[in-house]
């Protein structure tokens, strides 16, 4: 999908559309417009990932999880997931991160630097809730790759 809105109604192209089994819950349907779309198309159409590389996720909201799981979908070999929660790293886990580490420790660039082994992150993806703090923990805002 290419289109989103905070509307009751819009008009889009056919195209545009994908059907939902009748019996799937309104709150669950609605993740799909925004959560699950934005961490999909950071990751194929953004990024365009290519097998084997090193994802670095900020934020591990709604967004981020769902870009973790789009990159381990790609086939990245590395996804370093990075949120101030402690208690995110496990659902970041879930969603296919290989590695996490927790935003607000002081030592957290040191851990990234490690992990990447010097070579650095093919694509970094930060995802920060209006206050959220900065150091991630967003389910919203932007996100970026390249």
């Amino acid at each position: 999908m290419k289109t989103g809105a905070f509307a009751e109604k819009v008009v889009v192209d056919a195209s545009q559309l994908a059907p939902l089994p009748p019996d799937i819950a309104l709150d669950m349907a609605a993740l799909l417009a925004c959560g699950v779309i934005t961490g999909t198309g950071a990751v194929f159409n953004t990024a365009a990932m290519p097998v084997g590389a090193t994802a670095l996720v900020s934020g591990t909201g709604g967004v981020g999880l769902n870009t973790i799981q789009r990159a381990r979908i790609a086939g990245a070999g590395r996804i370093i997931a990075m949120d101030v929660a402690p208690e995110k790293r496990q659902a970041a886990r879930a969603f296919g991160a290989t590695d996490g580490v927790l935003a607000s420790d002081p030592d957290a660039p040191a851990q990234v630097r490690t992990l990447i082994a010097g070579l650095g992150a093919d694509h970094v993806f930060i995802f920060d809730a209006p206050g959220g703090g900065g150091g991630g923990g967003g389910g919203g805002g932007g996100g970026g790759g390249g």
